[in-house]
């Protein structure tokens, strides 16, 4: 399968309601049934992506020298990759700016990327691979980390989309 991507408009509403889910900067993983409305859409969280998420994450970190607040939402897509379960990130990136909160027009999407853990398998209790994906969301609970204590394939899943929206929109 090629690469896609594309710039899409955000709804000022989603960038809203992860600001104020977050409170700060660091990560919130939403469990599936928790996702706010306004994130299932087709040019965000597609429902029918949704329905092969294990849970949504979003993020935010500030970059001070480009006066830009970056913010990331990815859904957690559960594939499988020689009898073992693995997710699949594919993150979509939104900016605002810092000081006011104020959202850029537009965010960017890029499926398929290329980063260190967009593919990882997951530590799950399981007995076989066809298990459904709402079984496997009961592994799952809503919780908020730092930078510092989330997986590295989430930090570099969020400076690889950074870097592309600088040089996609600006």
């Amino acid at each position: 399968m090629g690469k896609k991507e594309k710039v899409i408009e955000i709804n000022p509403q989603v960038i809203q309601q992860i600001q104020k889910d977050l409170q700060t900067d660091g990560v919130y993983f939403y469990e599936v049934e928790k996702v706010p409305d306004i994130f299932i859409d087709k040019n965000l969280i597609h429902p029918d992506v949704l329905k092969k998420c294990l849970c949504i994450s979003v993020a935010a970190s500030g970059c001070a020298d480009e006066g830009r607040n970056y913010i990331f939402i990815a859904g957690h897509r559960v594939d499988s990759v020689n009898g073992t379960i693995v997710t699949d990130i594919d993150s979509i990136v939104m900016v605002a700016d810092l000081e006011s909160g104020t959202p850029a027009p537009s965010g960017y999407i890029r499926f398929h990327g290329n980063f260190e853990g967009r593919t990882e398998c997951e530590d799950l209790k399981i007995e076989k691979v066809d298990t459904a994906v709402s079984v496997l969301r009961k592994n799952i609970k809503s919780s908020k980390k730092s930078f510092r204590d989330v997986p590295k394939r989430l930090t570099n899943a969020m400076h690889y989309m950074a870097n592309l929206y600088r040089k996609k929109i600006g």
